[in-house]
């Protein structure tokens, strides 16, 4: 009390500034676990019929894209390094000293409540799927509970939208704290990060274009059919809204309607590519800002626990930050760099949107290869 009138104006902003951006993270840590609970738990129980070999063939090459997308990722983030001129305060909580052993076996809840209360988004995703499941066996039994979460999700999901509309003032908050402690030096962190995601993006649609090109798909016939789903995706930064021009480009590029109808509403979910590359590089981003080093037990780890966490939240507003507001506090990096970089999002999400869509396009394409029988074609 007795310092306050020796503060500065700089102190007075920085203190306000602090408080702001701090309740906004808090108001995003809070919808995460009612959340995930109804949308997978919703997603999973309601799930009906066999997916067949198509759908297995796409699941595992969505596994397969996915995967790699993580490693553009943390490739593009050793290379350019863009935390490393932001200085954030790291957490007291850094499980530095775990193994990869006990990681695994604390990846199984004991408690769902406990890890509710810490957002240790693996047990949840582990917990949630596993009830989700038994929800799907013992359908007639869990219609009351199948209604709850859908009738949460939507709450959830109107929450959601709220939160994500307070975004710029915890972005603003966030963005002013950082100059105040590191200057001009946050702001070519911020651009180096930028330029480290296009990177990372750009990386992820030559990977396609060599797909394209071992599976004998002409790389022109494919952009004129799918441009327009492209366009769509770039000017709404929405991979839903261009599911339908996708859908159209795809069946007159000569793929068969009910293979399309399997293979893309599932990569909605499971084959977000540019997504995943840009959760990889913000955990690392908070990592490298808070100068915490992550030893190879942890990179597993936070591996794993994107590759689960990113299914099934693609409607979500700022679905990545949500992820990351769980995934940060699980491997002790701070929450402060959320807002940083939700702040030089809309530049990304230009291109990581279309990425999104291009990778969902490609998909159908792998797997009519991979699945044609012989003499096909």
């Amino acid at each position: 009390m007795t310092q306050w009138p020796n503060m500065t104006l700089d102190d007075w902003v920085g203190a306000l500034a602090q408080v702001v951006s701090t309740v906004f993270l808090n108001l995003v840590k809070s919808l995460l676990a009612p959340l995930l609970f109804a949308l997978v738990v919703s997603s999973l129980g309601r799930a009906t019929g066999s997916i067949g070999r198509t759908g297995l063939t796409a699941v595992i090459y969505f596994e397969v894209v996915t995967s790699l997308a993580l490693v553009l990722g943390w490739a593009s983030m050793a290379w350019f390094e863009p935390g490393l001129s932001v200085s954030i305060a790291a957490t007291t909580t850094q499980t530095s000293g775990a193994t990869l052993t006990s990681a695994l076996v604390d990846a199984v809840p004991t408690s769902i409540i406990d890890a509710m209360s810490r957002n240790a988004v693996l047990p949840m995703m582990i917990f949630f799927g596993l009830v989700g499941w038994a929800a799907r066996a013992k359908r007639n039994s869990a219609a009351s509970l199948l209604d709850f979460c859908d009738s949460l999700l939507a709450v959830m999901m109107s929450y959601a939208t709220v939160v994500i509309k307070l975004a710029p003032f915890g972005m603003v908050a966030a963005v002013t704290v950082t100059l105040l402690n590191g200057g001009v030096d946050s702001v070519r962190g911020l651009t180096s990060f930028v330029i480290a995601a296009l990177a990372a993006q750009f990386g992820m649609i030559a990977v396609y274009f060599l797909i394209l090109l071992g599976i004998r798909t002409p790389i022109g016939a494919f952009l004129r059919h799918t441009r327009n789903a492209i366009v769509i995706a770039m000017t709404t930064t929405s991979s839903a809204a261009a599911l339908p021009k996708a859908l159209e480009g795809m069946e007159r590029l000569g793929l068969e309607r009910s293979r399309l109808g399997l293979v893309m509403p599932m990569g909605l979910s499971l084959n977000l590519a540019g997504s995943t590359i840009q959760l990889m590089m913000g955990v690392l981003f908070a990592a490298q800002a808070a100068r915490i080093q992550l030893d190879f037990g942890q990179l597993v780890m936070i591996f794993l626990t994107l590759k689960i966490a990113a299914k099934g939240v693609a409607g979500i507003p700022r679905a990545n930050f949500v992820i990351l507001s769980a995934t940060l506090p699980t491997f002790g990096l701070p929450l402060d760099s959320l807002p940083l970089l939700l702040a030089v999002d809309g530049i990304i999400d230009m291109v990581r949107t279309p990425v999104n869509v291009l990778g969902n396009c490609v998909a159908p394409l792998v797997v009519e290869k991979l699945t044609e029988q012989p003499g096909q074609r």
